[in-house]
């Protein structure tokens, strides 16, 4: 993995600390398994439906936004299912919630004219990029390139239980035993058993 670009960071004070914690007691363990690899420029998650996914994300960018001071957009396949996020966002953070940090994008949406109107740094979580269109995710990774070369663009994180429900599962059989694909390695990792595999 490069290097992360810095960014201005906010100071950390007693309230942020105690978010922290709060979620680090309720995670599940491939939940804290993900917050552990948020500082990761490049993540990529197949995973099972109803397995909370969403859910980590939304409190990982809320607690990123707190840490770092990036703006973080969610971008789904449409802005419905990305406005998820932001109930999650509310429920856990309450009154330290700033919608002003975050945006709800649908892929169909102008999505270089948005990303462009933010002032500084921005991290990107993508919900279900496997339920777009190849047209539309070919258009995302190159958005993204872009943002990338310009040093806007910090970090990315994918998301997505494979169409029909398929979903590489590792044969310990755990709740746990979810596989992270690493685009890097080519290479996919069980949480539960720390199998390592070749199959992407």
């Amino acid at each position: 993995m490069s290097s992360i670009a810095k960014s201005p960071v906010v100071k950390p004070n007693r309230a942020r600390g105690l978010l922290f914690l709060k979620w680090e007691a309720m995670a599940w363990p491939h939940q804290a398994a993900m917050f552990s690899e948020r500082e990761q420029e490049d993540r990529i998650y197949y995973v099972k439906r109803q397995h909370g996914t969403t859910l980590a994300m939304a409190i990982e960018a809320g607690l990123m936004q707190l840490q770092t001071g990036r703006t973080q957009v969610f971008i789904a396949p449409s802005i419905a299912q990305a406005e998820i996020s932001q109930s999650y966002l509310k429920a856990f953070f309450e009154n330290d919630y700033q919608a002003k940090q975050f945006r709800f994008l649908g892929v169909g949406c102008n999505l270089h004219k948005y990303l462009s109107d933010i002032d500084g740094l921005i991290d990107v979580y993508v919900d279900s990029h496997l339920y777009m269109k190849p047209k539309e995710q070919s258009q995302l990774e190159s958005l993204f390139k872009r943002f990338r070369e310009d040093k806007k663009l910090i970090r990315i994180t994918y998301s997505s239980c494979r169409p029909g429900n398929e979903v590489d599962m590792c044969i310990c059989g755990s709740p746990e035993g979810y596989m992270l694909f690493h685009p890097d390695k080519q290479t996919t990792v069980c949480y539960a058993c720390s199998k390592e595999s070749n199959d992407a």
